[in-house]
């Protein structure tokens, strides 16, 4: 509301239309006076809403990938977090500080698999998460795997803290203990973690909904994740703006874990690494600069 000339810089994760709130009136404020949007589907979102009235352009997260790269040995980031080094692990990294993420649901979906594939004695479930719930906001993640009888297979590495949780250089190692990383976020503006994961070799499996559709393809010919359909869509509470976010079935999920076990693992890690080289920020920040540089003749 203050007459000041502003442009932001939007991560939407769930679509836009005429009956969305509170994000179509600050898209729409005459003294915005462009939009950068995080992700392709957040830039079509956008132009639903504001057409040619004002500019939008399109300025994805990036990731260092001299840093965010393969190891050599990923048995022994395994075996420095506890397990076999020829332990098959998927894994969550994300905020667990609302419904969005859905990390219950990831949760039961790991149990699901587990009952349903008795073979699958050597895996894991990584959650790099907050542990400790906030009274209202978070879940007690450790009192949610003894639930799903999964205690014994879900691995809480550490206890977080916010400058441990930033340390990029041993969040390499927690990517490179994944064989798969996974989430069941019900919508995401980009989903930095997955760009992340993939950056150190390591596939997706997430749902097939908002920005996870250009990260994460399990199509012919470079495939380098696991998209699964969602079948619910439903406003929510979380962000009161009435847009409707996807929900995926547990057991679904469950199925793609199973087809990912049996999967040939290194066609998508060497796809997911070479999708994710596309992200680097020195092509990035080349991006913002020429942005930048085009919003500054716009506002003057």
């Amino acid at each position: 509301g203050r007459p000041i000339n502003w442009v932001p810089y939007v991560p939407i994760d769930a679509p836009l239309d005429d009956y969305t709130i509170e994000i179509n009136i600050v898209l729409k404020a005459p003294n915005v006076r462009a939009i950068i949007a995080q992700s392709k589907f957040g830039y079509n979102e956008i132009k639903k809403i504001v057409g040619d009235d004002k500019p939008v352009y399109y300025i994805p997260h990036g990731v260092n990938t001299s840093l965010f790269k393969p190891i050599e040995d990923r048995g022994r980031v395994k075996v420095d977090f506890g397990m076999d080094k020829d332990a098959f692990v998927f894994g969550f990294v994300g905020n667990n500080d609302s419904d969005r993420k859905d990390i219950p649901g990831l949760l039961k979906a790991f149990s699901i698999f587990r009952e349903n594939n008795k073979d699958a004695k050597d895996a894991y479930l990584i959650m790099w998460s907050g542990v400790k719930p906030a009274a209202g906001r978070a879940y007690d993640l450790v009192r949610l795997a003894k639930r799903y009888r999964i205690d014994n297979r879900v691995l809480f590495p550490v206890e977080q803290s916010p400058t441990l949780f930033y340390d990029e250089s041993f969040m390499v190692n927690v990517y490179s203990a994944m064989d798969w990383f996974v989430t069941m976020s019900s919508g995401e503006g980009f989903g930095l973690p997955i760009l992340e994961a993939m950056a150190c070799g390591t596939p997706v499996i997430a749902g097939d909904h908002s920005a996870h559709h250009e990260l994460v393809s399990s199509g012919k010919p470079q495939p380098r994740g696991i998209l699964v359909k969602a079948k619910y869509i439903r406003p929510t509470l979380w962000t009161p703006t009435h847009q409707e976010y996807s929900f995926i079935d547990p057991y679904d999920f469950a199925e793609a874990m199973a087809k990912a076990y049996n999967e040939d693992w290194g066609k998508y890690s060497k796809n997911a690494r070479a999708f994710a080289e596309k992200y680097d920020w020195g092509d990035i920040i080349k991006q913002w600069v020429m942005t930048l540089q085009d919003i500054e003749l716009i506002i003057g």
